[in-house]
């Protein structure tokens, strides 16, 4: 794979990541001081073996990241030059953050043959993806299952009605996920 397709990848995962996640995350909880002070919070995912699928790997990894993130107590000093944050160096004062909102992502590839139905199948491997006419990247809010992202790739048209049978299979995908989490 070439340097610029990787970047493009790296680009693309990085985006859907970030429409997937950070419309979930509650920013709220890394307030410090209102209107002042708050943390910076960023997630790298580095893909060690990319043979498909990495979206759906990609936001586990991250939701697991964010659930074991610990932030620190503070605690904030007026001075005369201002605020000044002071952290505190004890672990068992440190808070974890409410990821329990995270969505999880099901990604599901479509091959269409002439003259026959469209088949769909969950999880594709990097070979299954190169076969695929398309690809349906699906995220759902653990609290009503609802979908809170869309994303299709590749070539391919979908039909609405098997358009409606995949995100059900997503849907159902996901919860069974969810219950393991």
């Amino acid at each position: 794979m070439s340097a610029a397709l990787l970047q493009e990848h790296n680009t693309l995962l990085a985006l859907q990541l970030e429409k997937i996640l950070l419309a979930a995350f509650d920013r709220r909880q890394l307030g410090l001081l209102a209107g002042r002070h708050c943390w910076s919070l960023s997630v790298d995912a580095l893909v060690l073996n990319g043979d498909g699928n990495l979206v759906d790997s990609a936001v586990l990894a991250c939701r697991a990241a964010l659930q074991a993130a610990r932030l620190p107590a503070v605690s904030i000093e007026e001075g005369l030059e201002g605020s000044e944050i002071v952290l505190s160096e004890d672990p068992a004062l440190a808070r974890t953050l409410q990821c329990a909102d995270l969505p999880v992502a099901v990604t599901l590839g479509l091959v269409s043959r002439p003259g026959a139905l469209p088949t769909y199948f969950i999880d594709p491997t990097a070979t299954e993806e190169a076969c695929t006419h398309a690809t349906l990247t699906a995220a759902f809010s653990p609290a009503t299952l609802s979908c809170c992202y869309l994303q299709k790739h590749g070539s391919a048209s979908v039909d609405p009605s098997i358009l409606a049978d995949m995100l059900q299979v997503a849907q159902g995908t996901a919860q069974t996920l969810l219950a393991s989490l």
